[in-house]
């Protein structure tokens, strides 16, 4: 039996379709795919406040939602500006990153306590066979957790997670590009 590297770009081309793209903050009709996606989870909790009715029968009740999301990427320079200079809160030093698509400019944003608002969409295709094989999810979210930098051996990724705001499509789909059916 021969050994076969699934390392290889080829493969991993073939077993493993799925890509995440964000909307542009600039240009909301552009999306910019993201470099890489190595890993990618989203959680999404309801939660539910319990306690007993008159009958003494156990309610579970709505008290809201808690969704997170969390991907590791290649680490590649175009996922970062020029960097930022931080003299302070209020100093008028302070000066932001210009691509407004760049991790610099969300982590500048973070430190001055303005949330990053984004839109991702996500689409992988599924395990079996049939014309409905593709997942397609897009969602709102805030953007505050990185790790600019994680080195393990040769391979250095870059984690982005946060708070995920609004659910807008979670939904099969016969084609691997379009949202629609």
């Amino acid at each position: 039996m021969v050994s076969v590297d699934f390392n290889l770009q080829n493969l991993r081309a073939r077993k493993f379709k799925g890509y995440l793209q964000m909307q542009d903050p600039q240009t909301p009709a552009n999306y910019l795919r993201l470099k890489e996606l190595q890993t990618f989870s989203i959680g999404f909790t309801f939660n539910r406040e319990a306690h007993y009715d008159d009958q003494g029968q156990k309610a579970l009740d709505p008290a809201g939602y808690n969704h997170s999301f969390s991907c590791d990427i290649k680490t590649t320079a175009d996922l970062f500006d020029d960097g930022f200079t931080w003299l302070g809160f209020g100093d008028s030093g302070n000066v932001a990153p210009d691509d407004q698509s760049s991790l610099s400019y969300w982590i500048y944003k973070n430190q001055n306590f303005e949330p990053v608002e984004l839109i991702f969409i996500t689409t992988m295709e599924t395990l079996g066979s049939g014309a409905n094989k593709y997942l397609h999810m897009k969602f709102t979210c805030d953007v505050n957790s990185f790790t600019p930098i994680t080195r393990s051996g040769a391979i250095s990724d870059t984690n982005i997670g946060g708070e995920i705001t609004k659910i807008e499509v979670v939904k099969r789909s016969a084609s691997a590009t379009t949202l629609s059916n």
